[in-house]
């Protein structure tokens, strides 16, 4: 039975969370003045080569940065040795090629792993035997922020009707521990196969694999997108969409949505802050939405 107490009661014994909000330190977050709280499910979704570990890992790398907290990497899809490099290029700016050449060299890896409390973990996939390590590492080790890649990795050793269940069952789970620890999960999922055969391939909430529970219990989903991998290179006002991903607030509990803007570095390759559009041509863009052109002008 759930415990029933007054708003004086929880003033008095000074139930609140000890920090109202954490900042992300990214500068497009800012634009919907996203903030991330304690208590917090925010889902991380994209289609297959978009780069959502590479995302997860941005996010990661940032949050370190800014708030110095004590945070875990759950990885049930990437080796080891996979994810370590994606963020050293991450954090480091060094190409993923050239990391097994500088990976002994101190100065690369130094700020990456200078704190014990920023972990990184492998080979999860029973819920029940990753629940005990969370709450061994909350209780143990403060950890403030979770990293989950990939939720669609997990499974439990009870037995479900269907995996849709089985899925709600365990993201439920996430959410009452982030709410009675005061923690943020972030969570990757896959999303179907459904964006691909939809004009400009842009994603939905409904693409979101095992979609129902995921969309309930999150408070914020926010999906990936990068035109180019589908040889989209323009967008309508001819902008250069070459290097760039896109991201969709689709869901915000806690304040706006709507989209947001990342420069995509394929050459490292890593998540960066917009850089802005490359190759537009105001002027060309002008004469094409008045029907003039440099060879007939009215003057």
């Amino acid at each position: 039975m759930s415990e029933i107490k007054s708003i004086a009661e929880l003033v008095q014994n000074n139930l609140t969370f000890s920090k109202n909000s954490y900042n992300s330190g990214i500068k497009e977050f800012d634009k919907l003045n996203i903030e991330f709280i304690p208590g917090q499910v925010v889902l991380v979704g994209s289609r297959p080569s978009i780069g959502r570990t590479m995302f997860l890992l941005y996010l990661y790398h940032n949050f370190w940065k800014t708030n110095g907290l004590p945070q875990a990497y759950i990885s049930n899809e990437e080796n080891e040795v996979q994810l370590v490099h994606k963020l050293i290029s991450t954090t480091t700016g060094i190409k993923i090629a050239e990391i097994s050449e500088k990976f002994g060299e101190p100065q690369y890896t130094y700020n990456i792993f200078k704190s014990q409390e920023n972990l990184l973990l492998f080979d999860q996939s029973s819920w029940e035997d990753l629940r005990t390590n969370i709450i061994w590492l909350i209780k143990d080790k403060g950890i403030k922020f979770f990293y989950l890649d990939k939720i669609q990795g997990l499974y439990c050793d009870e037995k479900f009707r269907n995996r849709d269940q089985e899925l709600g069952f365990i993201i439920r789970e996430i959410k009452k521990i982030a709410v009675q620890n005061e923690v943020v999960f972030f969570i990757s999922s896959s999303l179907s196969r459904s964006v691909e055969h939809r004009e400009g391939k842009h994603p939905y909430l409904c693409d979101i694999r095992e979609s129902g529970a995921l969309e309930e219990f999150c408070d914020s989903i926010l999906l990936v997108h990068r035109p180019e991998v589908y040889g989209i290179t323009e967008d309508d006002c001819g902008n250069s969409l070459r290097n760039i991903a896109e991201v969709f607030v689709k869901k915000n509990r806690n304040g706006r949505t709507g989209e947001l803007n990342f420069t995509f570095n394929n050459k490292i390759p890593r998540f960066e802050e917009f850089k802005g559009y490359d190759n537009y041509n105001f002027t060309e863009q002008f004469d094409k939405s008045t029907g003039n052109n440099n060879n007939n002008t009215p003057f």
